[in-house]
């Protein structure tokens, strides 16, 4: 049987979902749907966004060919929206549609064998981010 998720899971997961919003609007990634919510300029990619990356993705999806994970960057948006190679019919980033994205599934899944970032980088992302 399936337990439904606790009141702070679904805390967890909306703020995520939110926070995958504003970075695929950020990156230009999004559709004409854009999330009218949202203050006008209170989120920076270069400022909010772009250091999550960095630290808790980059040192697997990131610039580093040695160190690359899946074959999914996430630093080129180019390639953080195509499909990705080693799960043909998957994309990490689906422009306009987070719950196709298998970014948002990974960060939000509960299964910690699934879970972005894996508990072996010691990186955990706070409900903020």
């Amino acid at each position: 049987m399936i337990t439904p998720p606790s009141f702070k899971t679904k805390r967890r997961l909306c703020a995520l979902s939110l926070a995958v919003s504003v970075l695929l609007a950020l990156v230009g990634c999004s559709s004409d749907e854009s999330d009218s919510t949202l203050p006008s300029g209170s989120i920076d990619f270069n400022w909010d966004i772009r250091p999550i990356l960095s630290d808790k993705c980059f040192a697997c999806h990131g610039p580093d060919r040695e160190g690359l994970k899946a074959g999914l960057r996430l630093d080129v948006r180019e390639l953080a929206v195509a499909e990705l190679p080693e799960t043909p019919g998957s994309y990490a980033i689906v422009p306009g549609k987070p719950e196709y994205s298998e970014l948002v599934k990974r960060i939000t899944a509960l299964d910690i064998d699934l879970r972005m970032p894996p508990e072996s980088s010691h990186k955990v992302l706070s409900e903020t981010e």
